[in-house]
């Protein structure tokens, strides 16, 4: 689990951001390679006889506004407050059935409730994916790996512990608890910055790369990481993603 920033580092993050213009999101913020995959296709591949779906942990719906021909049962699930209002969710279709986990990776449904499940970048517990999986069911989840910027945070003096967060070690994780490996892919590639404060922001907004950051420390290096990206006009830093798919055997 991410220890977050210091307080020394959130000050000077709530600091240096009041002055960064206000973008929609991360993809306005750097160019990324693309990935060899489109997670979409993927999902509808095995979508494809199911009859329910379960998307967790994504922060908002927008994933399944982009799925034509939902099966009957739809839920989706996240950590946000019960209370939040109805547009944080971004749900467009009225058969999508809103809950709240109370817990940290808890889903709160009953056992063997979905034949499909899907996560992008959020957390998950495999005994609860497992769980809720009907026999044949699937589960879909692309992660950022451990090896994303890590460049950019050994250029701040700093270093992410990677392992774990790569496709071989998850896919024996998922196999132990006896779900088959039915579709993967690993990409390294590459994101490039333009200007300091996107890089500032990234460093912010992606949890993993909280941990390498300590304002006390990095302050230097981001100055003469400044002056790299004013003179060569971008900076380039590892992108690591990978997808997997499993199924739970049916008997």
């Amino acid at each position: 689990m991410s220890r977050g920033l210091s307080p020394q580092s959130a000050a000077f993050f709530n600091q240096r951001l009041k002055m960064i213009p206000q973008l929609a999101g991360l993809k306005n913020r750097l160019q990324e390679d693309p990935l060899p995959w489109d997670l979409r296709f993927v999902v509808k591949k095995f979508l494809l006889g199911k009859q329910s779906l379960l998307d967790m942990f994504a922060g908002n719906a927008d994933f399944l506004n982009y799925l034509p021909n939902l099966p009957p049962r739809v839920a989706f699930v996240d950590r946000l407050p019960a209370d939040a209002p109805e547009q944080v969710w971004n749900v467009k279709d009225a058969r999508v059935r809103v809950k709240h986990s109370n817990g940290d990776c808890l889903l709160p449904f009953p056992d063997i409730s979905f034949d499909l499940v899907i996560n992008r970048n959020g957390r998950y517990e495999i005994g609860e994916v497992r769980r809720v999986l009907t026999p044949g069911g699937v589960f879909i989840t692309q992660q950022i790996g451990g090896m994303n910027a890590l460049d950019l945070c050994a250029s701040l003096g700093g270093l992410v512990k990677i392992t774990g967060r790569n496709l071989v070690q998850n896919v024996a994780a998922f196999a132990r608890a006896g779900l088959r490996l039915a579709d993967c892919g690993e990409s390294l590639g590459k994101q490039r910055f333009y200007r300091i404060d996107d890089v500032l922001y990234y460093i912010k907004h992606v949890p993993l790369l909280t941990e390498c950051f300590d304002a006390n420390i990095s302050k230097q290096e981001l100055a003469v990481l400044e002056t790299v990206m004013e003179r060569q006009g971008y900076f380039d830093c590892i992108s690591h993603r990978y997808f997997l798919a499993v199924e739970k055997p049916r008997s």
